[in-house]
């Protein structure tokens, strides 16, 4: 029985070839955060934009501080899913990225 040849005698990281592939897209973590921090800052109320700070995102996941605990309490409750179809609405069109998607959005305080 023949013995199986294997095209890469090194195995690959899992990450590395992601990371080739979405670059070959146009898509880098930089280039993501830059688009969701920018779709944040256009779909945030006025009044909410001293309050909030986008922090992270990471797999789908939008991480924003907050300065005070009933705003928090208020986005989290209230207004979280509000916030996460709006920012997807808004990443699709200004960046017309159909990939990138905000799953969730985390509150934190500060």
């Amino acid at each position: 029985m023949d013995a199986k040849k294997r095209y890469c005698k090194q195995a690959i990281p899992i990450t590395t070839i992601v990371s080739d592939v979405f670059g070959k897209m146009g898509i880098s973590r930089g280039t993501e955060h830059r688009i969701v921090f920018d779709a944040w800052d256009s779909i945030v109320p006025p009044k909410f934009k001293n309050k909030c700070r986008a922090l992270s995102f990471r797999n789908g996941r939008f991480i924003v501080e907050v300065k005070s605990a009933p705003l928090m309490q208020e986005l989290k409750c209230f207004r979280q899913s509000e916030f996460v179809m709006l920012l997807n609405q808004e990443i699709k069109f200004n960046s017309n990225n159909q990939s990138l998607i905000v799953n969730k959005i985390e509150f934190k305080s500060n």
